[in-house]
C-alpha cells in the first residue's frame, strides 16, 4: 500500500522554498562562545545510517523535494557515517548540500562520495586566527582555509561540480576583516562568499550589519548579503507569493507556519521533526520521522495540533518569561501583527 500523498500547497510550502534540514549529529568540535550548543536541552548523539534511510524513506525520498541540507546544532562531520550518508542520499536520486565549520581532515579515499555533495559552505568567522578565535576558540582557521585550498584541487582535477562556499557571521569585533576574508577566499579559489549579519547572528552586544554596498567591490554574483537568523522577510510576503504554490495568508485553511513563513523544516538527528531550523531543542515537535511518514506530520490536522500550541500558550508563557523559541521570533510578531517580538532570548 502506497503512503498517503502530502496535500500539494503543504508539500510546496515545506519543500520547495529551502529544502529540508537533517542533523545527523548534535555534536560538535567547537565550543563557539555565541552558539546554543551548550546550552541544549535535548539530549545529543548522532544520527545512525539506518536510521537516515528510514527518514529518507519516510520523508519521500525525492518525490517532494530535490535535495536536502546536511546541518543542525553541530558539525556533520563529527558523525563518522557522514560519506556512508551521502551516498544513500544521492542514491536515493536526491542532491545534497552540507554546512560545516571546517575543522575536520581531509580523507582522499571518500572524496568522490564528498564531491557527488552539490554544495559545501564552511562557516568562517574571520581571516586571521587573532579575530576567528575569538568567535570559534582552539581553532586554526589556516587549517581551515588550506583544507579549502586542498579541496578546491582536488575538485577541480576530478572535474566535479561541487560549490565550495564560505558563510562569515559578521560581528562587531569581525566586521573590519570582510574584505581580508574575501580576498583569502578568492585566492584558494572559493566559489561564493555569503556574509551573515543582523539580528540573530549573535547575541545584541556583538550583532551588526553591514551596507549592501560592499558586494559592488567583487564581480557580480560573487559575494551576496544573507539575513540574520531572526530577520523575517517582508510581513506577508513567504506565504502569499503565488509562484511559491503556498496557500494564502488570508486562506483559514493553511497552517500557522505557512501564513507566517516558517524557515526550514528540519529533521533532528533522533528523527524529531520541527518547522524551523533554529528549534535546536524542538520546542515545536511535530512528530518523529522514524516511526512516521511525513504525509502525516504534514497534515492539515497535525498542523493545526501544533499551531495551537504555539498560539494558545503565547501570552501566558510571555507573562512568566517562560518563552520557547517560536515566542520571540518576528515570523510570530508579523503574523500575530506586533510591533515587534518580545525580546529574543540567547542563545537561540
Amino acid at each position: 500500500m502506497l503512503p498517503a500523498e502530502l496535500e500539494p500547497e503543504i508539500a510546496q510550502f515545506f519543500f520547495r522554498r529551502n529544502p529540508p534540514h537533517i542533523e545527523i549529529t548534535n555534536l560538535c568540535n567547537i565550543a563557539c562562545p555565541y552558539c546554543g550548543n551548550p546550552e541544549l536541552v535535548s539530549r545529543k548523539g548522532r544520527m545512525q545510517l539506518a536510521d537516515l534511510r528510514t527518514v529518507i524513506t519516510n520523508l519521500g525520498s525525492s518525490r517532494y523535494t530535490p535535495k536536502v541540507t546536511l546541518c543542525g546544532h553541530g558539525e556533520p562531520f563529527c558523525n563518522p557515517a557522514i560519506y556512508d550518508m551521502i551516498d544513500l542520499i544521492t542514491d536515493a536520486k536526491l542532491e545534497v548540500d552540507i554546512q560545516t565549520n571546517g575543522k575536520w581532515p581531509m580523507v582522499p579515499s571518500r572524496l568522490d562520495s564528498l564531491f557527488s555533495a552539490a554544495w559545501i559552505q564552511f562557516t568562517i568567522d574571520g581571516a586571521s586566527n587573532a579575530v576567528s578565535q575569538l568567535s570559534r576558540p582552539d581553532t586554526d582557521v589556516d587549517r581551515i582555509y588550506q583544507l579549502i585550498a586542498d579541496l578546491v584541487r582536488q575538485r577541480d582535477r576530478r572535474g566535479a561540480d561541487t560549490v565550495l562556499s564560505v558563510r562569515m557571521n559578521v560581528f562587531t569585533f569581525n566586521k573590519h576583516e570582510i574584505h581580508p576574508l574575501i580576498r583569502r577566499c578568492v585566492e584558494i579559489g572559493v566559489d561564493h562568499v555569503g556574509l551573515a549579519h543582523g539580528h540573530g547572528t549573535g547575541p545584541p552586544p556583538v550583532m551588526t550589519t553591514v551596507s549592501p554596498r560592499i558586494i559592488d567591490d567583487y564581480p557580480e554574483g560573487y559575494v551576496s548579503m544573507q539575513q540574520g537568523l531572526m530577520d523575517s522577510p517582508p510581513q506577508g510576503a513567504p506565504a502569499a507569493a503565488p509562484e511559491n504554490g503556498v496557500a494564502s495568508a488570508d486562506d483559514p485553511a493553511s497552517s500557522f507556519f505557512q501564513r507566517a513563513g516558517c524557515p526550514t523544516l528540519t529533521i533532528r538527528w533522533d528523527g524529531q521533526v520541527t518547522p524551523c531550523c533554529h528549534d535546536n531543542n524542538v520546542s515545536v515537535p511535530l512528530g518523529c520521522l522514524l516511526e512516521t511518514p511525513i504525509s502525516e506530520i504534514l497534515s492539515r490536522e497535525n498542523l493545526a495540533r501544533a499551531t495551537a500550541r504555539i498560539l494558545e500558550g503565547h501570552e501566558a508563557r510571555i507573562e512568566s518569561g517562560e518563552v520557547v523559541l517560536c515566542d520571540s521570533c518576528t515570523y510570530l510578531a508579523d503574523y500575530l501583527e506586533l510591533e515587534k517580538a518580545p525580546k529574543m532570548q540567547w542563545p537561540i
